[in-house]
């Protein structure tokens, strides 16, 4: 029986997409993604979403399937993308996947501690605390009632602050506890090959750079707009999930005249290298990889 798993990591503006469809061709592979905002069915230029090209010429599994209402977190994804895998290999076809959210990719890897179901009302009650409250005053709220985790998150970590909350409220024991138990792997009988693409810092920010203005080009202000259009309807609420995309809040803030156009493409890319850097720190420090490409 087919047991093999490829992973493809690396920053964003790498070129792992380029390179899951190369793989993909050669091996009867599918993508599967294992970025967190490319789950939403939202913003697709500005969250770098395959083309409908490259997805009629490969299939890809976990594109845009989610609501931006919804809020998905990594047990959530593991789930989906176990599921996802086990299509692949029932299909007799390789499962790749591909993506910058590292802490997807080492769950599926390592698994996930049993962590408790969250009552609805105390889901909600927590969000709306979190709105009230705003994002410092809530990280105080949670230092009052679990301190190793207020420590470990920073403010603006929303939806993380808002998990860790919810999870202490909701039994009694903080979130930092439940990881400590033993981890359950989605695909037990698994063999993985890892593969790291990368390339030097300075290189990612021109390339970074570049693609911010290649997604201006294809209509990324014209997204922004329809999506801030369904938040200003009450449709969607001012801080879902995928309000956090690069380039989100800064392109608005042109649109509505408070940043020129210069500004806010500035501002992205600070945002951009910034997360470039988190992320390949994280992927030194916290996965180990068979194969290590330099793009």
């Amino acid at each position: 029986m087919n047991s093999k798993i490829i992973i493809i990591a690396g920053p964003t503006a790498v070129g792992k997409s380029a390179y899951a469809l190369q793989l993909a061709r050669a091996q009867n592979g599918v993508i599967i993604n294992a970025d967190a905002l490319q789950r939403y069915d939202a913003l697709p230029i500005l969250t770098a979403q395959p083309s409908p090209g490259d997805r009629a010429a490969v299939h890809h599994a976990l594109y845009g399937t989610l609501s931006p209402a919804e809020t998905g977190d990594v047990k959530h994804w593991m789930d989906a993308a176990a599921a996802a895998i086990q299509t692949a290999w029932d299909a007799g076809q390789t499962p790749i996947v591909v993506g910058g959210t590292g802490l997807y990719l080492k769950s599926l890897i390592n698994g996930l501690p049993e962590m408790p179901e969250i009552p609805d009302d105390i889901r909600q009650d927590t969000r709306a605390l979190q709105a009230e409250l705003g994002n410092p005053a809530f990280h105080g709220a949670l230092k009052q009632i679990d301190p190793i985790m207020a420590a470990r998150l920073r403010e603006s970590d929303t939806q993380r602050l808002i998990r860790a909350y919810e999870v202490m409220i909701a039994t009694g024991l903080s979130l930092n506890d439940w990881q400590q138990q033993p981890h359950i792997k989605p695909l037990p009988d698994a063999t993985f090959h890892t593969i790291l693409i990368d390339a030097p810092r300075d290189i990612l920010r021109t390339r970074a750079l570049t693609r911010l203005h290649q997604m201006i080009e294809i209509g990324a202000l014209d997204e922004v707009v329809a999506f801030a259009t369904r938040i200003e309807d009450g449709e969607l609420a001012a801080d879902c999930t995928p309000t956090i995309a690069l380039g989100y809040r800064p392109f608005l803030a042109h649109i509505r005249g408070e940043m020129s156009r210069e500004d806010a493409i500035r501002q992205a890319h600070i945002d951009t290298a910034q997360y470039i850097k988190r992320q390949q720190t994280w992927l030194r420090h916290q996965m180990t990889f068979d194969e290590v490409i330099t793009n």
